[in-house]
């Protein structure tokens, strides 16, 4: 006779074994159940693994995504870093059928609007956040560098602290200077929980983008002659 105990673990595995391919009514994608206590990481397997953070608010959404440093493979061996990863924000509209909605929200994804925060610019954030203070003002000009683009479209991108509550305003303004209608503001509360969210992942992703955690992840393995003065 199996005990009770016994059953437990056996019903657990064949729960995970059907949750892992079940594919789920009116989606494209399988949910997976995994133990991260035995399993590999799923940046082991040769699959690309998507995961975003975002706020939803009555006006607009906001949606975080990281974009990865970009390395290079030297002549001599080894990798190099040619472009250091960032941080992509994403604010969309909401959609005015649900603008006054009391229940679930709809945004306009296809009309959202991006600000793309560099490592330096996340300590901005930080900053800000630590110290409860405005974040100095950020200007982008995606044109900058292309002949005859420069200048066409700016964005600006603030957030300030609204009043003693510890809440904020997330503001994003883009200006087109070849076409007013396609200028746009949006922005969307954020509460300090949200905003000390954002603070701990800029924390956790500035030397990871700077590529510091793939060089400390590689032993040096040099002989003390071949190293310089300390």
């Amino acid at each position: 006779m199996v005990s009770s105990a016994a059953l437990q673990p056996r019903a657990v595995h064949a729960l995970q074994c059907a949750l892992r391919h079940k594919r789920l009514p009116g989606r494209q994608h399988v949910m997976l159940v995994r133990n991260y206590a035995t399993e590999e990481p799923l940046s082991t397997q040769a699959k690309p693994v998507y995961a975003n953070f975002s706020v939803y608010k009555g006006k607009a959404a906001l949606s975080l995504r990281v974009r990865k440093p970009r390395w290079t493979e030297m002549g001599e061996g080894g990798f190099n870093l040619e472009r250091p990863g960032a941080l992509m924000l994403e604010l969309a509209p909401v959609s005015p059928e649900s603008a006054n909605s009391t229940g679930s929200r709809s945004y306009i994804w296809d009309r959202k609007q991006t600000f793309m925060l560099s490592p330096m610019e996340l300590g901005g954030l930080i900053e800000a956040v630590t110290d409860k203070k405005p974040m100095k003002e950020l200007f982008h000009d995606p044109g900058k560098g292309r002949p005859g683009d420069g200048g066409k479209i700016s964005k600006t991108l603030t957030l300030q602290l609204l009043g003693e509550k510890g809440d904020w305003f997330l503001g994003l303004d883009v200006k087109d200077a070849t076409n007013r209608e396609n200028s746009v503001k949006l922005g969307l509360p954020i509460t300090g929980a949200e905003l000390h969210t954002m603070k701990t992942l800029s924390e956790f992703l500035i030397p990871r983008l700077v590529g510091w955690d793939e060089v400390l992840a590689v032993p040096d393995v040099g002989s003390s002659s071949s190293r310089g003065p300390m």
